[in-house]
């Protein structure tokens, strides 16, 4: 098993951009992890989320 880590754009995301990824992982039967980057003036949080 594979592990997949993807690291997004959280103000600009759109569910199609993980469909590669979803598609690689299918293939390795890998497990994907996003992490959602945010980014505010004066600082930045991130997110992350397995599947």
């Amino acid at each position: 098993m594979k592990s997949i880590l993807v690291v997004i754009d959280g103000l600009n995301f759109e569910a199609e951009h993980l469909d590669p990824v979803k598609y690689i992982a299918r293939i390795t039967k890998g497990r994907i992890t996003v992490a959602l980057l945010e980014h505010a003036p004066g600082f930045s949080t991130t997110s992350t989320h397995h599947w």
